[in-house]
């Protein structure tokens, strides 16, 4: 529940999560231009997956 209710706080906080998925562990936050129609981006999460391996790779 912890990694869930740090997701749920992320989702509210951006508006680019579309929904949160998965159990324990094995959880994931899709990524959308808009959140209603939860139309994706395949650039969206090129450049959040980018972030996250310049963030590790300090």
């Amino acid at each position: 529940m912890f990694l869930r209710d740090g997701l749920t706080d992320i989702a509210a906080r951006h508006e680019v999560v579309g929904d949160i998925r998965g159990r324990g562990l094995l959880a994931g936050l899709e990524l959308v231009v808009d959140r209603e129609t939860k139309r994706s981006s395949s650039e969206l999460g090129a450049r959040v997956t980018r972030r996250c391996l310049d963030w590790v790779c300090k």
